[in-house]
């Protein structure tokens, strides 16, 4: 176990959407980290920045939503798209505009000319909001973390983007992790019906049109 916190946002199994899956993780490297202190939500010391996560299956870059639990490896992740609302061990609760937020960040952070490690601070700004409280960071790194946070949710455009989690098993804590996936927004069921029902009409109103009798079509016409 490495006392290091990286990337995620652990779920609960009934938080997951149907698209849930698992990723064999058995070893992670840091990219652009920098060691940042804290004091809240947990007095530690952790390095900042994008997590590469190893596995049979390849490897995946993700970001930390988690600064309560430790990464423990190997590990098998189950993963899962974010449900704005859920409760989820190891992170706050994320309404529908953190989430956005977060992805928006995961997804468009790099291209602003900002550093891992001020991207991955923004993050954990937008999760824990007054309960994260770091420490010793220099003015143009606490500045740059202020506009990461003034734009996201502007540079996001992908409607069907959404986070992505990597969660806690029931049994065994690991620090969990968080990436971006193009995920189609779910039709609600009532527009389902309300679309089959459209359907319906339209065939039934084309089966009507095909039982005219000849005389009756010739008729229509020529009124």
């Amino acid at each position: 176990m490495r006392n290091l916190l990286f990337a995620g946002a652990a779920l609960l199994f009934g938080s997951l959407s149907a698209q849930a899956g698992t990723f064999d993780a058995t070893s992670f490297s840091v990219i652009g980290g920098e060691n940042v202190s804290m004091t809240s939500p947990k007095v530690q010391t952790v390095s900042a920045g994008e997590v590469t996560l190893s596995g049979p299956s390849g490897n995946i870059d993700v970001w930390c939503v988690d600064l309560l639990d430790v990464i423990s490896l190997p590990y098998l992740y189950s993963t899962g798209v974010y449900v704005p609302g859920s409760s989820v061990p190891g992170m706050p609760t994320l309404d529908a505009t953190q989430t956005h937020d977060v992805a928006d960040l995961i997804e468009n952070g790099q291209g602003t000319g900002a550093t891992n490690a001020e991207i991955q601070v923004a993050i954990w700004e937008i999760l824990y909001g007054s309960n994260f409280v770091p420490v010793g960071l220099t003015a143009p790194f606490s500045a740059e973390v202020a506009t990461l946070i003034g734009e996201s949710g502007t540079l996001l455009n992908c409607p069907d983007c959404s986070l992505q989690v990597f969660t806690d098993a029931p049994t065994v804590v690991s620090q969990s992790f968080a990436d971006v996936v193009v995920a189609p927004t779910p039709i609600p069921g009532a527009l389902l019906l309300f679309g089959s029902g459209l359907i319906g009409l339209v065939g039934a109103g084309y089966g009507a049109k095909r039982k005219l009798p000849r005389s009756a079509f010739n008729t229509a016409i020529q009124t």
